[in-house]
Order: C-alpha cells, then structure tokens, then sequence
C-alpha cells in the first residue's frame, strides 16, 4: 500500500498523517518536541522524527508539509526555522517528493473553502471516517487533510 504523508507542527509536536493512496484509511503518528522553545525544539528534532527508512518502510511516496502562515509575526517567525529543521529530517528528494502548502491552498480543495475554521476541518475528516476521538489533536486533523489535498492534486497532474 503507497501513502502519502501529511506533515503539520507546532511547537510541542510533529503530527504525522499516513493516507492511502486510494482509499481514506489512514494512520496518525505524533513526535513530540521534548522542550518549550523553538531553537531547543529545532535542535532535538533529530531524536523526535523517524529516520529516513521509517518513510519507505511506510510506503511514502509523496509527503506535504503545512507551509508557515501567520497573522502574528512573532509566531510567523518562530516557525520558520522549525518548518526547515523538519525539512531537513525528511529524506533527500531522490527518495522522497516532498511539497509545502500554506493552510489555503489545502484547505480549498478539502473543505472547498480556503479558509476553513478548524471545526470544519475537523467535521471533514470525520466525515472521512478519520477519528473522532477527545485525544485527538486539531493538527491531526489538519495532517490528514494536508495528505488528502495532496494526494488529490498529485492524482489530478498525473491524470492531465
């Protein structure tokens, strides 16, 4: 079974989103980011994130990773160097395509609007049979419909 690995973060954690290549079955793996501030969190992602066989040991073939948006500059800019440690982590484009996408540009093809709360978000991925459970964090939510935008988008350029 191919995936596609849906990538979103914050500064306590790393959420992960495995989907299907053609189906909406999906696996959700949180890393979490042992410490508080950016720059600690940026130098411990190394021991956070799964090393580059874990990727193919998933069948990933294509991962996206929410790019950085903000409406405050100070969290914009925390979230800058976390976004290209992440990158960083992932294996090298011979072994992995890997996209960006801000929240609009996934979240217009999920949801069909561009800027969907997150409460519509969340109903989109129940409605995809994606968990519906208290434990689960918005940004995995967000992590499965960063996979679903891309896989569609992917299926859509391979079909033109």
């Amino acid at each position: 079974m191919s995936t596609v690995a849906g990538i979103d973060f914050s500064g306590k954690a790393v959420d992960v989103v495995l989907l299907d290549e053609t189906t909406p079955d999906a696996q959700w793996h949180r890393f979490e980011l042992l410490d508080a501030t950016p720059h600690d969190a940026c130098r411990n992602l190394r021991h956070a994130l799964p090393s580059w066989g874990w990727w193919e040991q998933q069948n990933v073939y294509l991962a996206c990773l929410e790019a950085p948006r903000g409406q405050h500059i100070r969290a914009y800019l925390w979230t800058l160097p976390l976004f290209g440690a992440i990158l960083d982590r992932l294996p090298p484009r011979d072994r992995l395509e890997v996209w960006s996408m801000p929240p609009a540009e996934w979240k217009k093809p999920f949801t069909g609007n561009g800027n969907a709360a997150k409460e519509l978000v969340k109903a989109r991925c129940v409605e995809l049979g994606f968990g519906d459970a208290p434990d689960i964090p918005q940004d995995a939510y967000d992590a499965y419909g960063i996979a679903w935008a891309a896989r569609e988008l992917n299926a859509k350029a391979i079909a033109a």
